[in-house]
């Protein structure tokens, strides 16, 4: 959401006709199939709840 904030702002405030802009906003989302890689799970391999640690995984190799 805050990525997002400033590039709203940066945007609003760009004047074009002075200068052209470059702006790349990657959003970064993980999504199923969780499938992260073995050494990425490892870390977590106490969480209980394995839906939640491979979506810690997952959200590591980001």
């Amino acid at each position: 959401m805050l990525f997002t904030q400033r590039a709203r702002k940066i945007l609003e405030s760009h004047n074009p006709t002075k200068r052209p802009l470059f702006l790349l906003l990657s959003l970064q989302a993980v999504h199923t199939p969780l499938q992260p890689p073995k050494s990425y799970i490892y870390p977590y391999r106490d969480m209980t709840n394995v839906a939640r640690r491979k979506f810690a995984a997952m959200v590591s190799t980001v």
